[in-house]
C-alpha cells in the first residue's frame, strides 16, 4: 500500500464531506443510506440553520427546596408554581431578586405523585338560577335575582383531599364543599362572595368554553361546573333555586350530571382546538383519552339539562396518551406519547394504528425500540412545545432523555441527555418574562430551568457513513478535517473514526475562542470583522483501520457552529476473504 501524501494518485484518494446538517436525525436506515444532509445521531445539539450547535445545560434549582417529592410545576405569567411534599412554592421571575416562597396556608397530600392545578377566572354569570319545572329538568331555567360571584383562583387537586384555591402568593384556602353551598332561604343569614361555591375532589382539570371540567378521583367521570361559574358545580336546582336532596348512592353532587366516556380511567383531558361538534352551533370539542382509547367530546346544546349542555363523543383511535403531560400541539397537529412510542393524531387516524410507521415517527422509531424490534414500554413521559421545538421526555435506547422535534424543519434533530438529571422528566412548564420564554421541568427529586446553566452540554454527533463506489475497494482513513465558526468558548473537540463499524482511536484537541460575544447593534454586515471567525482542526490518523465504510463520531463541549466535517481516505483493493474464496470456488466448480 502506498503512503498517503501528495504523490498519491487522485483515483486512490477519497474525500467525503458533510457540510449541511439541515436534514435532521434519521435512524430507519443504515448510516450509509442517509442523505447528504442527514446524520445518524445528535445528542445535546441543534441543526436548525444547517450547522451543528451545542446547547447549554439546564440550571439545577433543587437546592432552593427542602428534600422531598416534586409533585407538579406550573407557569402563570411571570410566576412559577411548584408543588413539593404537599406544599406550594411560588416565585415571581419579573424581579431578579425574588426567591421561592412557601405558602404556609397550603397543605395537600404529601405522597401523591401529582398535584394538578388549573387557573380559572372570576364568574360572570352572577344571577340566581331557578328551575321552571321540578318534574322536567329539560326545560330552561330562569335567571332571577343577582347572587354573589366566585373569585379568580388557581384550583389545586390531589384526588384525595378537598381542593384548595390559591388567590395570590401566600393567600389560599380550602374550596367549599356541597355542605357549604348556601340555599336561597339561607342567604339572609350567610351571604358572602363564596355563598354559591362548590368544587368536588378530583384529578386533571381543564377550563374550556366558560366551564371548569374535573376528572373524578377514580378517573372514570368528567365533572363540569355551571357555565360562567367555574367554582360552582351545583347544576341541578329546584324551583326555588336550591340544591336538590343528596344522592342516595353516596356519590358527590358533581356526579349527578357527570359524563363518562370509557370503562378505563381517563389519562388526559385537554382543549386542542378541534371543531368536532355536530349541533347547529358547531361547538368545538375537547380531547379526552385513556390508555386504550381517545375521543373528541363535544357539548350538545340541542339537548340540555337544567339549561346546561349534555355531551356526545366521537371516537378517534384505539390508543391514548400516557398521562396529562403526554399531549402537545405541533403545526396544526397534536403529538401524543402512548405506551409504545409517539405519534400524531393525523398519523394515527390515517393509518388506523398507533402510527409507528407514519412519516412523523418513522425516521426515528428505532431510538424507542428495544431488543427484537419490540417497542420500549414508556412509563414516565412529558411533552411541551417551546421555541418552535416539540420536546418529548421519553425512554430511549440511550436511557431517559428528551427527543427534540424542530417544527420549522419538520424533522427530529436531537436527543437531549443531561448527566446531572436523575430519573425521567415528569412535567414541563413555561413562564414569560420581558418577552422571553423560560422553560422549566421536574423529575421526582429535582427541578431545573432548561438551557440556563453557564456550562455548555457535551454535544455528540455521529455522521452518516460513507463508502467507496464499488465493493472491491476498502477505505483507509488518513485525515479528518473539522471546520468551526464563531467559537464563543474554549473547550475540547474529540474525533473518533468508525471504520467498517469498528471504533477507531479517539483524538482530542483543545479549542480556543475566536470571537467575543456580539454587541448589538452589529456593525454591518456581521460585526466588527477584525478577527478570524473560521477555524480548521485537522486530525491525522497514524495507525488506520480499513473497511468498507467510514463514519465519524465527534464531540464538543463549547459554543460554536460546526460547519464541516471532511474525512479523507485512501482506497485499497479489498482482499478476498476465505469465505468468499470458498463461495467463488464452488460457483466455478459448478460451472
Amino acid at each position: 500500500m502506498k503512503p498517503f501524501g501528495d504523490n498519491i494518485e487522485e483515483s486512490e484518494k477519497f474525500k467525503f464531506l458533510a457540510n449541511n446538517f439541515s436534514g435532521g436525525m434519521r435512524r430507519n436506515v443504515v448510516p450509509t443510506k442517509l442523505g447528504d444532509q442527514e446524520y445518524a445521531l445528535l445528542i445535546n445539539g441543534r441543526s436548525r440553520y444547517g450547522t451543528i450547535k451545542p446547547i447549554k445545560l439546564p440550571k439545577n434549582l433543587t437546592s432552593e427546596f427542602p428534600v422531598g417529592l416534586f409533585q407538579g410545576i406550573y407557569g402563570i405569567d411571570t410566576i412559577l408554581i411548584v408543588f413539593k411534599d404537599g406544599r406550594l412554592f411560588a416565585r415571581d421571575y419579573s424581579s431578579s431578586l425574588s426567591a421561592f416562597n412557601v405558602d404556609n396556608n397550603f397543605l395537600m397530600n404529601t405522597l401523591v405523585n401529582r398535584i394538578y392545578a388549573q387557573p380559572v377566572p372570576a364568574s360572570w354569570l352572577n344571577i340566581q338560577r331557578i328551575a321552571t319545572d321540578n318534574n322536567d329538568n329539560k326545560k330552561p331555567v330562569l335567571l332571577q335575582s343577582p347572587t354573589a360571584g366566585t373569585p379568580q383562583a388557581l384550583v389545586c387537586q390531589d384526588g384525595i383531599n378537598r381542593p384548595r384555591l390559591v388567590f395570590s402568593v401566600g393567600s389560599s384556602r380550602l374550596a367549599k364543599d356541597i355542605n357549604d353551598w348556601i340555599n336561597s332561604e339561607d342567604e339572609d343569614i350567610l351571604l358572602n362572595q363564596d355563598s354559591r361555591e362548590y368544587v368536588p375532589i378530583g384529578l386533571q382539570m381543564m377550563y374550556y368554553d366558560n366551564i371548569l371540567y374535573i376528572v373524578s378521583p377514580d378517573g372514570r367521570e368528567i365533572y363540569r361546573s355551571v357555565s360562567g361559574r367555574p367554582l360552582d358545580f351545583v347544576i341541578a336546582i329546584d324551583s326555588n333555586g336550591n340544591k336538590l336532596t343528596p344522592l342516595t348512592s353516596g356519590k358527590s353532587e358533581a356526579s349527578r350530571l357527570s359524563y363518562t366516556v370509557d370503562f378505563n380511567p381517563i389519562t388526559c383531558i385537554k382543549d386542542i382546538g378541534i371543531p368536532q361538534s355536530n349541533d347547529a352551533q358547531n361547538r368545538p370539542g375537547f380531547f379526552v383519552g385513556s390508555l386504550k382509547n381517545s375521543w373528541i367530546v363535544y357539548p350538545d346544546y340541542s339537548l340540555t339539562l337544567f339549561a346546561e349542555p349534555t355531551f356526545g363523543k366521537i371516537p378517534l383511535f384505539p390508543t391514548g396518551p400516557l398521562n396529562q403531560e403526554s399531549l402537545t400541539p405541533s403545526l396544526g397537529d397534536n403529538v401524543i406519547i402512548h405506551e409504545s412510542g409517539i405519534s400524531t393524531f393525523n398519523a394515527i387516524q390515517t393509518l388506523n394504528n398507533e402510527g409507528r410507521n407514519a412519516p412523523f415517527y418513522d425516521e426515528i422509531y428505532k431510538i424507542l425500540e428495544g431488543a427484537n424490534g419490540i417497542p420500549l414500554i414508556q412509563d414516565v413521559t412529558a411533552s411541551i412545545t417551546s421555541n418552535n421545538y416539540v420536546l418529548l421526555g421519553v425512554k430511549t435506547i440511550y436511557g431517559y432523555g428528551i427527543l427534540i422535534f424542530d417544527t420549522q424543519r419538520n424533522k427530529f434533530v436531537s436527543i437531549d441527555i443531561y448527566p446531572e438529571v436523575s430519573g425521567p422528566i415528569k412535567q414541563f412548564t413555561e413562564i414569560k418574562v420581558a418577552g422571553n420564554r423560560r422553560l422549566f421541568f421536574i423529575t421526582n427529586s429535582q427541578i431545573f430551568e432548561a438551557f440556563a446553566s453557564s456550562q455548555t452540554a457535551t454535544c455528540s454527533l455521529y455522521t452518516r457513513e460513507w463508502e467507496a463506489q464499488d465493493n472491491e475497494t476498502a477505505l483507509i482513513p488518513r485525515r479528518i478535517r473539522v471546520t468551526l465558526r464563531d467559537i464563543e468558548e474554549s473547550g475540547s473537540l474529540t474525533v473518533t473514526p468508525f471504520v467498517g463499524g469498528l471504533r477507531g482511536t479517539t483524538q482530542t484537541q483543545i479549542v480556543g475562542t475566536n470571537i467575543a460575544p456580539p454587541t448589538i447593534p452589529l456593525t454591518l454586515p456581521f460585526g466588527v470583522g477584525n478577527t478570524k471567525t473560521v477555524n480548521n482542526k485537522t486530525f491525522t490518523i497514524d495507525i488506520p483501520d480499513k473497511g468498507e465504510t467510514i463514519g465519524i463520531f465527534l464531540t464538543m463541549n463549547f459554543i460554536a457552529d460546526l460547519i464541516e466535517i471532511e474525512p479523507v481516505a485512501e482506497g485499497e483493493t479489498r482482499a478476498i476473504t476465505d469465505d468468499e474464496a470458498g463461495t467463488i470456488f464452488a460457483e466455478n466448480k459448478t460451472l
